[in-house]
């Protein structure tokens, strides 16, 4: 048989979420990733580096942005140094104006966490990183979950290692995913919804070990 390996934004946040939903039942996702370039392969650096290179004085960008040297955005469909690119994927034709990597993230969370009803809304966008994809998640349960009781189970998961304030930075080269930012969804009624920041390195959690991961599974059988 086949077995596929989930996008990498999706892998970011299952180790964090997972034993989060064993605890309080997940019912619904409000994610905002922000991915970095290399998520897009060689041609997604290169455009990052290239672009950060040609930029001469870059300070001058705190007063007009039309000051950066014209550059060819491919593989974006806007510049990516000094910028933000709120469509990380092509855009689907089917009606909606979501991207692929809109659409993977909803129905491999689903696919994983074995919820096929799981309300999933989420923005990708790109970012001027080179390696960490990190997200932004609401998360609303079943059941009233504290922030205390968050932090303990995800201080014993597997894979997670919390932290106050997440970056990409800390990431990049690590195995782990990294959580912090918890904190009371207060758009959530009656204590069941959290707000958290998770980061992955998307070239080692996201592919290149969550693949290894599957191959030591699969040998084990």
């Amino acid at each position: 048989g086949i077995i596929a390996n989930p996008n990498c934004t999706t892998m970011a946040a299952m180790p964090v979420l997972k034993p989060l939903h064993d605890e309080a039942g997940l019912q619904r996702l409000k994610v905002a990733t922000y991915q970095a370039v290399s998520g897009s392969g060689l041609a997604g650096v290169r455009a990052l580096a290239d672009q950060v290179a040609a930029a001469v004085e870059p300070e001058r960008l705190a007063l007009d942005g039309s000051v950066l040297p014209p550059v060819n955005p491919a593989p974006y469909v806007a510049p990516i140094a000094f910028n933000v690119v709120p469509l990380a994927g092509s855009i689907v034709d089917d009606g909606w104006g979501e991207t692929d990597e809109e659409q993977k993230l909803r129905n491999e969370s689903r696919r994983i966490l074995h919820l096929p009803g799981l309300l999933v809304a989420g923005t990708c966008v790109r970012v001027p990183v080179f390696t960490g994809h990190s997200l932004s998640i609401h998360a609303e349960f079943d059941q009233a979950l504290s922030v205390e009781r968050a932090t303990e189970l995800l201080s014993n998961a597997s894979g997670v290692v919390l932290s106050d304030v997440p970056t990409p930075l800390q990431g990049a080269g690590q195995n782990a995913c990294y959580a912090g930012r918890i904190r009371v969804d207060q758009s959530v009624p009656d204590g069941r919804g959290l707000v958290l920041f998770v980061v992955g390195d998307n070239l080692r959690k996201g592919a290149a070990l969550n693949a290894v991961q599957i191959a030591e599974v699969v040998a084990s059988r």
